[in-house]
Formats: structure tokens, C-alpha cells, sequence
């Protein structure tokens, strides 16, 4: 079925879009999150369908021809968290920045990330670890002095 320029499916009484089969979300931009291998946008099989960036907060960026994983969160506009190595560790410190803004008194229904991949003890690690940007910090403490 089509509405909108839309392709969906009606899956026991709720409508999904066709891409999220694939793992694209349901807000996906095409040539940002997701791409077609033969640049044919009708054809819907696996082998076709890449998706570029398949977590929330977390953009693909290429710098001196190495790829890099920036993380972004909304709040009140977007605020780079930082840019990682991995797309798992910019998943995580999307999450962390969820953490921290949800500590600082932000009330917003976040949608966090699930890695699978990893173990609970490599999560937490890898959590623990990574850096924040210092501007995300300070902005989240500037929120907070101002609700107090």
C-alpha cells in the first residue's frame, strides 16, 4: 500500500513501513540513513537495501578518507556529543548524553539505543570510558542552574 509517497504494510492491525524490515526507521532520509546498492528505489531486496547509519543519534562522516561516527542529541536544536571511532561507541555515548540529560532534569521521551552485539561487562566498559564533549557538559549545567 502507498500514502504519501509512503510504502507500508498492514501487519496485524498496525501499519509499518516496508524499510523497517530492513532495519531503516521509520523517520529515515534516504542517501543519509539508508541507500539503495543499485540505485533502483523499487527494488526492495536484502542485497539492495544499505543501511548507512542505523542508530538514533548517530551520523556517518568520512574525514581524510577514514570513516567516523559522529553522535548528535535534540534538545532544543541538535548538540554533538562527540565524534568516535565506531559506530557502537557513538550509539553508547548517544545514550550516555541521554543519561546526563535526563540527570540535569530534561524531561523528554528519549529514544535510546540497544546494542546487542555486546555483552553487558563490554556496554559498561565502553560506557564508562568515553568521553562527552566539554560544550554538552557545560550546557547541560547551565539547564540545571537555571531550574534550581
Amino acid at each position: 500500500m502507498q500514502r504519501g509517497g509512503r510504502l507500508f504494510v498492514n501487519e496485524y492491525g498496525m501499519q509499518t513501513g516496508i524499510l523497517s524490515r530492513y532495519g531503516v526507521r521509520n523517520h529515515a532520509v534516504l542517501d543519509v540513513d539508508y541507500t539503495f546498492a543499485n540505485g533502483n528505489p523499487f527494488d526492495y531486496s536484502y542485497a539492495n537495501i544499505i543501511v548507512i547509519n542505523r542508530y538514533r543519534g548517530v551520523v556517518q562522516t568520512e574525514h581524510n578518507g577514514l570513516l567516523r561516527y559522529q553522535a548528535f542529541i535534540h534538545i532544543n536544536g541538535n548538540y554533538s556529543i562527540g565524534t568516535y571511532s565506531s559506530e557502537k561507541k557513538a550509539a553508547i555515548a548517544y545514550n550516555k548524553a541521554v543519561d546526563l540529560a535526563k540527570a540535569a532534569g530534561i524531561h523528554k521521551n528519549f529514544e535510546e539505543n540497544y546494542i546487542t552485539e555486546l555483552s553487558a561487562r563490554e556496554y559498561a566498559e565502553i560506557y564508562t570510558n568515553l568521553k562527552i564533549s566539554p560544550k554538552y557538559i557545560n550546557y547541560l549545567s547551565t539547564l540545571s542552574a537555571i531550574s534550581d
